[in-house]
């Protein structure tokens, strides 16, 4: 071989390798700004969650403290107080619920059971904790056309699923509907028990979602614009876990109408299979279980 050729060969090779170097120069710049994004995105959720969390804890030893304070409380006193604190105390186990899931679900341990679930039992333990919040916005809660209570009679009722995901996905459903409807607005549930399987719609008439950000409504950590996630509660997880659990049960949760005004999430499950079913226990539900407003289910009666 000339030593022409020899050079012209070696150029070439180093040519080849400074491309190769350009490239991996290039993916690492990549790499580094994902990881310095990721880093950033780390660091804000951290803490806004602590300040999601901490806020109702400071708000029920506060109410706690001034209850204690009083010398002879009437019992409108009692039953207001004790009702801020288990409202402020069930949204803090709501979050915690989003956080221990969302944590299981990035760990790859999250694991659905089976059960046979009252389902009406199920959506009306969570409605009914809702109930007080919407009708302090002055927003309605309606199913399937009614009052915000599905009839316990003469309807079918179990369906085999998880009767936990189906709470947690139902609750931050409900929660994000009722969230983002203004006062006067409406928030339609829609439930169907079928041979197909369940199907569970819920409506609302808040301020919707452009065509823009519809792609990213189940991204984790997503609440919209910088306004948007400082003027509503919440982590930014809700719809992120739902969708996952949906998954889970081999389901679908979708965005199946949004606009200028209001959005529409559809679920559909197909019921599980199991060698053994058994009816799901009274606590299936894992938070919201026996919580009631007696005066906002009564009041509730459209």
């Amino acid at each position: 071989m000339s030593e022409k050729n020899a050079e012209s060969e070696t150029e070439q090779a180093l040519s080849q390798a400074n491309a190769v170097i350009a490239r991996l120069e290039a993916k690492l710049d990549e790499v580094n700004a994902q990881l310095f994004k990721a880093e950033r995105g780390k660091s804000y959720f951290i803490s806004h969650a602590l300040n999601e969390l901490n806020n109702p804890l400071s708000a029920i030893i506060g109410l706690t403290e001034q209850f204690m304070s009083m010398e002879q409380p009437s019992w409108d006193q009692v039953r207001q107080s004790l009702q801020w604190v288990r409202d402020e105390g069930s949204y803090l186990e709501f979050q915690l619920k989003n956080l221990f899931m969302a944590g299981e679900l990035e760990a790859g341990v999250a694991q659905m059971s089976c059960a046979r679930v009252d389902v009406y039992a199920v959506l009306n333990a969570v409605s009914t904790r809702y109930l007080a919040l919407a009708q302090r916005k002055g927003v309605r809660i309606s199913c399937n056309g009614g009052h915000a209570l599905l009839s316990m009679a003469g309807s079918t009722r179990h369906f085999k699923t998880d009767g936990a995901a189906l709470s947690l996905i139902f609750a931050n459903l409900l929660d994000n509907a009722v969230k983002f409807s203004p006062p006067g607005g409406e928030v339609r549930v829609s439930v169907d028990i079928n041979p197909a399987g369940l199907d569970i719609a819920v409506e609302d008439d808040g301020p919707g979602i452009t065509a823009v950000d519809q792609p990213r409504v189940f991204d984790r950590f997503w609440q919209g614009d910088d306004s948007i996630t400082k003027f509503y509660r919440g982590l930014g997880l809700g719809l992120s876990v739902a969708v996952s659990c949906a998954e889970l049960l081999g389901g679908k949760l979708q965005l199946s109408e949004a606009g200028n005004a209001g959005v529409r999430f559809t679920l559909r499950l197909s019921e599980l299979a199991a060698d053994q079913l058994t009816d799901a226990p009274d606590d299936n539900v894992f938070f919201f279980d026996r919580l009631e407003d007696d005066d906002a289910a009564e009041d509730e009666r459209f």
